[in-house]
């Protein structure tokens, strides 16, 4: 399983991982144009191997820890301006069935 990276850049941003459990993820986001740190939070999921057809040649994908897209936010994942807030917000987020399903629990 393709496990989310410690640290990686994406949209603009800089992600660093603060916490990663069998529930939850927490990243610190940073990036040049914002004087200040936030936090992300979200729900570990597990994304399934898939196949499909992009521009007419097939990909196979392989089973991954999922990163929440924007419309997600507010229903898995959640930002926060402090960490204790982000923490805070951890601690209510249940074991996604993805992840019981795939045995990883």
């Amino acid at each position: 399983m393709k496990k989310l990276q410690d640290e990686f850049s994406f949209g603009g941003w800089d992600y660093k991982l603060i916490e990663r459990t069998e529930k939850h993820f927490i990243y610190s986001k940073t990036a040049p144009f914002c004087e200040r740190e936030s936090f992300e939070v979200f729900q570990r999921r597990i994304t399934p191997p898939g196949r499909f057809v992009r521009d007419g040649v097939e990909v196979i994908t392989e089973e991954k820890e999922a990163f929440p897209k924007d419309e997600y936010f507010g229903k898995w994942a959640w930002s926060s301006l402090c960490i204790e807030h982000a923490k805070a917000t951890s601690e209510k987020i249940e074991l996604h069935s993805s992840v019981i399903v795939n045995g990883l629990a």
